[in-house]
């Protein structure tokens, strides 16, 4: 995290070797560590280290400790499917609270259900939007697919 901008910036080959030299003198049964603005994911061979002895941030990103092959928490990565239509022309009052690591207002979610109107429930992830369809066939999801904006 680059303090003087307040943004953060994906370190580079060598930073990345010197964070997990750092990591490994701390946690020396890490197996892996993966860089998901605004996470670190740390993967440990067998247990993660006790509660007690892990910290919230590491490297000005939200720590998350697991055991090798277990699954990252929901909303780490992308779920679903995207829509393959071209993005949604937002107006302005909304594209600001449409943005990553923000929850949307009232507002803002009332908006993306007359966007989507087939959604029953959407949820905010910290980088992405979920929306949950009511049932359909396979085929009509395939065609929904096709006119959902993909952003």
């Amino acid at each position: 995290m680059d303090n003087e901008t307040r943004r953060y910036t994906h370190p580079s080959a060598e930073r990345h070797k010197l964070i997990w030299d750092r990591l490994l003198s701390y946690y020396p049964p890490l197996w892996a560590f993966n860089l998901i603005f605004p996470w670190i994911i740390l993967q440990f061979e067998d247990e993660p280290p006790p509660v007690a002895e892990r910290p919230f941030r590491i490297a000005g990103l939200v720590a998350v400790f697991l055991a090798e092959g277990e699954p990252f928490p929901h909303g780490i990565l992308n779920m679903g499917h995207t829509g393959l239509a071209l993005p949604h022309p937002t107006p302005s009052e909304f594209k600001e609270d449409i943005r990553p690591c923000h929850s949307c207002d009232g507002d803002t979610i009332k908006y993306l259900f007359s966007v989507i109107p087939q959604a029953e429930f959407i949820s905010v992830y910290p980088r992405q939007l979920l929306f949950e369809l009511a049932p359909m066939s396979d085929d009509d999801f395939q065609s929904f697919l096709l006119d959902a904006p993909r952003a």
